[in-house]
């Protein structure tokens, strides 16, 4: 089959996650990624830049970074749309594409089978800034969520066919590794949280005062200082898919603080590549998870920050059952939750 991926590049390695399996079936694939370069991050940087300038200048400023948006996502569509119109894939699939246009997707549908979706995030909250990614609906032949909360109101909307689709993780990126000496120095640490902030990840960290903690990610700075932890404790503001994997082999406990849009079963990537890459999880309950860990053999769960604290302390002290459960995790992840996996699913809703 020949088929068409779209998707993002980010740190996260989404779109390559999917589209090596892919090769590996022996489909011929060409990919194309909707976010670069990322010129709508920059009109909204410029957005944000504006209220620390004089307010003369910030009438400016706002209707310059519309424009610049405009201007790159209508490039962006006719290049999208160039492409599909020389490609004529059997099938295009899209991972997320909130900055596609209807109009693009419906003149796709004239050389292409099939336009199927997959959404890591809940597209409703896109829809107040990005509202071609509800007009989007109408020309999506499956649309595969992660999470089974939004399924009714996403038909409703317009969705023709919503079918779940879980996270899944990377088996290339995220597996058990050889450990250097300069590795086990660079991430050695108790706790190791590798996320962006926001609240309830700080929540969780604010139980963690005392032990070895080390944070990874984007928007921690002013938290860390405001809540006394050494400065150490901020290692980096970001690690590729690689670095993470392996640091999570040399973490001791990996904590994981799902977003709100996570209701029924939306666990995120986080929760596979972390036993994907043989690291031990201690993370909050989804309803749902059952259908994909065994809770207390193949992963453990808290329920509230100060539980966590508890918890950490237990498995801190008990290295064994810690490598047990991480063992059994890894077995569970590399068998039911690869991109194979998910990419057979795929298939058999497209018969």
């Amino acid at each position: 089959m020949k088929i068409l991926i779209v998707g993002p590049q980010w740190m996260g390695g989404w779109l390559e996650g999917v589209l090596n399996p892919l090769r590996q079936l022996n489909h011929r694939v060409i990919s194309f990624y909707y976010d670069y370069p990322n010129a709508p991050t920059i009109a909204s940087n410029l957005v944000k830049v504006s209220s620390y300038v004089p307010k003369k200048l910030q009438q400016y400023i706002k209707p310059a970074a519309i424009k610049i948006g405009t201007a790159w996502e209508e490039n962006m569509n006719r290049k999208l749309l160039s492409v599909a119109q020389n490609a004529k894939a059997d099938l295009i699939f899209i991972l997320k594409g909130e900055t596609l246009r209807a109009e693009t997707l419906a003149e796709m549908k004239k050389f292409s089978k099939h336009i199927i979706s997959w959404w890591l995030d809940d597209p409703i909250l896109y829809f107040p800034t990005h509202p071609q990614a509800r007009a989007q609906l109408q020309y999506i032949d499956i649309l595969f969520m992660f999470d089974r909360a939004k399924f009714q109101e996403l038909q409703q909307l317009g969705a023709k066919q919503v079918e779940y689709l879980p996270c899944a993780f990377d088996a290339d990126v995220y597996h058990p590794k050889q450990i250097s000496p300069a590795d086990i120095k660079k991430y050695q640490c108790d706790i190791g949280m590798i996320a962006s902030y926001y609240d309830k990840r700080g929540e969780l960290l604010n139980a963690t005062h005392g032990f070895n903690v080390a944070v990874w990610g984007m928007g921690w700075k002013q938290y860390l200082k405001l809540k006394n932890y050494p400065t150490h404790t901020l290692r980096g503001k970001s690690l590729n898919g690689h670095q993470i994997a392996t640091a999570y082999n040399i973490i001791k406990i990996c904590p994981n603080a799902h977003h709100a849009q996570s209701v029924l079963g939306g666990l995120n990537m986080r929760t596979f590549e972390i036993p994907g890459a043989g690291g031990f999880q201690i993370t909050d309950y989804v309803e749902g998870m059952e259908e994909h860990f065994e809770i207390g053999k193949e992963i453990i769960v808290y329920q509230s920050p100060e539980h966590f604290r508890e918890l950490a302390e237990y498995y801190l002290k008990h290295e064994d059952e810690r490598k047990a459960i991480a063992k059994r995790g890894y077995e569970r992840v590399i068998r039911d939750h690869t991109y194979q996996q998910r990419l057979k699913k795929i298939f058999e809703v497209l018969k």
